[in-house]
């Protein structure tokens, strides 16, 4: 069950499209739901940027993103997405048709990989890095229609292996928000059952029971609309796939990436692989929608970028005076005591997480006292990974996180 405002709230819209360049531009206006999309076939015939609003801020990099997996035995794998520009070895935009309730864009892709080397052998290992060169090789051939609605997206895939001797082992269907866009976490439903799911690694998490694919992952946003993406159809065993990903967004400089991931199992040579999703635009009603959360201390630019050289703001045994607001879904001001935060500095310690309550608590950095921990950490820099948790007046739960480093005081 797709729970989303109803249709009608997109009656009177109307569609229009234009070709520009490698891209189509695709907009919906004319009620009370209006969106605008790029079709970019400089990066793979993506949904490359989302507006929700038209006229509002940009709130997607992406809303269909297809991460490829394939593995040759025990010798290497050949892996790669169909956005970044750096993969494609061509692609074709094409504006099929326009009429004012529907607008259908074909793209044809031929996308290619990086190879990772599983064999350990020495010999074995150089002989494969020389023979496979990352970026050469044709891997995919993606043939994708959309199909756009006033307040939805139907996209058609067709994926075909045709690197020889290996064939697809895994796919991500993924969705990439913006810094600061969506408000956690993502809620997935599966007939009348509905479940949060909170931020895992890249290698996702197992659904929650009574979640089973194919289901539907609603991403709320901080402006008060949802995206709502599911799988109507495909042509493999969807009970083989129960993992679901919505990675730690420190991880994607920020971006929060969202996915299914589809174990497709044993692939005839050949024999493409046929999906399609939805991607259902709509308002969060006042009952679903989550507190808005801003985090005000530690400052945005204090968040861990992952660079080279990267200067921690903060230091072991500095106290840090935490700030959070959060607003609910009727515009309300949750009170302090609605507040937690959950504090682990340095996911490789022994050490449990801390939490604190309150809109404004304070927090001494702690440095090691567990062994192992000093020697884990020695001699670098902390992770202090930071949760806010907020309770809304309509029993939803917000979760913000936030991550930066932590510097050891000069000696």
């Amino acid at each position: 069950m797709l729970c989303v405002t109803p249709f009608a709230a997109a009656q009177g819209a109307v569609l229009s499209a234009a070709k520009a360049g490698d891209a189509v531009v695709v907009e919906s206006r004319g009620s009370a739901l209006t969106y605008r999309a790029v079709v970019d076939g400089k990066h793979g015939g993506d949904i490359s940027q989302i507006r929700l609003p038209a006229d509002g801020q940009v709130v997607a990099r992406e809303v269909n993103d297809i991460f490829f997996l394939g593995q040759h035995a025990e010798d290497f794998t050949l892996r790669g997405w169909s956005g970044p520009e750096k993969f494609n070895i061509a692609c074709a935009v094409e504006l099929v048709s326009q009429k004012p309730d529907e607008v259908v864009v074909r793209v044809n892709l031929l996308t290619t990989g990086t190879f990772k080397i599983l064999a350990k052998d020495p010999a074995e290992i150089a002989r494969l890095r020389k023979t496979h060169p990352s970026y050469k090789e044709k891997t995919l051939q993606l043939k994708r229609t959309y199909t756009f609605k006033p307040d939805r997206v139907v996209v058609d895939d067709e994926l075909l292996w045709v690197y020889p001797q290996m064939g697809i082992k895994t796919f991500y269907f993924t969705a990439a928000f913006l810094p600061g866009v969506v408000q956690g976490p993502l809620r997935l439903v599966s007939g009348t059952n509905t479940t949060a799911f909170y931020q895992v690694s890249s290698g996702g998490k197992k659904v929650p029971p009574g979640i089973v694919y194919p289901c539907t992952a609603e991403n709320f946003l901080k402006n008060g609309y949802k995206v709502s993406v599911r799988a109507t159809s495909m042509s493999f065993d969807a009970d083989k796939s129960d993992f679901y990903f919505y990675e730690k967004s420190w991880q994607q400089d920020w971006n929060q990436l969202s996915g299914f991931m589809y174990r497709v199992g044993d692939r005839a040579a050949g024999q493409p692989i046929r999906t399609t999703h939805e991607v259902v635009f709509s308002k969060a009603t006042a009952a679903e929608m989550p507190p808005v959360v801003t985090i005000h201390s530690p400052a945005w630019d204090a968040r861990w970028m992952a660079e080279k050289g990267e200067v921690a703001r903060y230091t072991i045994g500095e106290t840090v005076k935490l700030a959070a607001s959060a607003v609910n879904s009727d515009g309300t001001a949750v009170p302090g005591d609605d507040i937690a935060w959950e504090i682990h500095i340095d996911p490789w310690w022994n050490t449990p997480a801390v939490t604190l309550h309150g809109a404004n608590p304070t927090y001494t950095l702690p440095d090691a006292t567990d062994e192992v921990d000093k020697a884990t950490s020695k001699d670098r820099a902390l992770l202090a990974v930071i949760n806010v948790r907020v309770r809304g007046k309509n029993g939803t739960e917000a979760v913000e996180p936030f991550a930066m480093l932590v510097g050891r005081p000069k000696r």
